[in-house]
């Protein structure tokens, strides 16, 4: 008896280990939703691990499920006391997209007397919590409207690109049907579709074979005519580099990809998105290349009288130590448009005009993937991710 007694001991520690186990590999690979099975496993008979409790915090917090669950668990792994500071700093972020600006500002208090690796992000989200409070209490009457069923589907639509006509609409989304597999991370690999807009109503949207493959394949970019987009993909590598890509439309897609050869897209640097001006002697191109403020920067390469291209240069009026990613360049008045990255949340739009500088915070805490205004800049087509989805919308 001793002995069967001993085994089922064993055994359950066994499988209890592999549930752990399984949780850290999900969680390595960005397997979120799964590493949030594995850990509540794991937590059935260790409720008080305080390890998985943070991990199962960040694994909703990091995942496209509602982040507002990783409050319950991050409060629990403080109760036990003697937790990882920077839980702190997490448990403000999660109260942001809980929309709980009062415990939001007392937690990020708590976290600036004894502030860990997150220091910077401080003002930062002491700020967001500020403005996003007053936009709440101070509401505009806007309607934001779902582009419908025959643009978006259950799956995750994002990085939404129309011409200055508002007739053609590129996007990118991960489906079942696309070309890829299923990555590590549990989605499916994401293709880059296409829609045209009659004035009325949006066509089904196609799929670009001819540029997707069998990993993951984003548009970054169009020209505003519509002639050119600008696209990428990655393998989820962090050694293979990321290039862009330009295709040229043909009908009502677009065929054959080319890389961009015109002296920014590095071998040892990742170059996740770029756009040309209307005369196709500037390119503006986001890197993480040496000498930038932050991680990815936008930088600017002209073109020179005898044909080259000249040195890549850091538009350091619109760079901070933050991620400046999806330059937009816009003919109607000459204006380049980026987006201002940070931890699991896009920041704000920042405008490039001649010599002047402009930023819009949208002091939200629901993630806006890209936007794009058209002239006159008014209309706005965006993805936006909600608790639980990323869908496209017009505002």
């Amino acid at each position: 008896m001793g002995i069967i007694l001993l085994l089922i001991i064993q055994l359950a520690g066994f499988g209890q280990n592999q549930d752990l186990n399984e949780a850290k590999e999900f969680f390595r690979t960005q397997n979120y939703s799964s590493a949030i099975i594995s850990y509540r496993l794991f937590l059935i008979d260790n409720p008080e691990n305080k390890t998985a409790l943070k991990q199962i915090g960040l694994s909703y917090l990091l995942s496209d499920l509602d982040r507002s669950k990783s409050i319950k668990y991050f409060k629990k792994c403080i109760a036990l006391g003697k937790y990882d500071k920077e839980i702190l700093y997490y448990l403000t972020i999660a109260y942001l997209y809980d929309l709980d600006y009062k415990n939001a500002r007392e937690t990020i208090e708590k976290y600036q007397i004894k502030p860990g690796k997150f220091k910077k992000e401080i003002p930062r989200l002491i700020n967001q919590i500020n403005y996003s409070e007053l936009l709440v209490a101070n509401p505009k009457d806007v309607r934001v409207e779902n582009l419908g069923d025959k643009v978006n589907t259950n799956f995750p639509e994002y990085y939404p690109f129309i011409d200055k006509k508002e007739r053609t609409l590129v996007f990118t989304t991960k489906r079942p049907k696309n070309k890829g597999t299923i990555g590590n991370d549990g989605s499916y690999m994401s293709d880059i579709y296409t829609n045209t807009f009659s004035g009325f109503n949006f066509t089904r949207s196609k799929n670009c074979k001819s540029l997707n493959g069998n990993f993951n394949d984003e548009c970054v970019g169009i020209k505003d005519d519509g002639s050119y987009i600008y696209m990428s993909f990655n393998t989820n590598s962090s050694k293979q580099p990321t290039d862009v890509f330009k295709s040229k439309k043909r009908g009502s897609t677009y065929k054959k990809k080319i890389v961009l050869r015109q002296g920014f897209n590095t071998t040892k640097y990742f170059e996740n998105a770029g756009c040309f001006n209307k005369e196709e002697n500037t390119i503006y191109f986001s890197s993480n290349q040496p000498g930038g403020s932050g991680g990815y920067d936008i930088y600017m390469m002209k073109k020179l009288p005898d044909g080259s291209w000249g040195k890549p240069e850091n538009i350091k009026e619109i760079n901070t130590y933050l991620n400046e990613e999806f330059p937009y360049y816009n003919s109607y008045d000459s204006t380049c448009i980026s987006l201002q990255m940070d931890y699991q949340e896009w920041e704000s739009l920042t405008y490039l005009k001649q010599n002047g500088t402009a930023s819009i915070n949208h002091g939200r805490n629901q993630l806006i993937s890209a936007i794009q205004l058209t002239p006159p800049i008014a209309k706005k087509q965006f993805a936006l991710e909600e608790k639980t989805n990323m869908h496209t919308f017009q505002v």
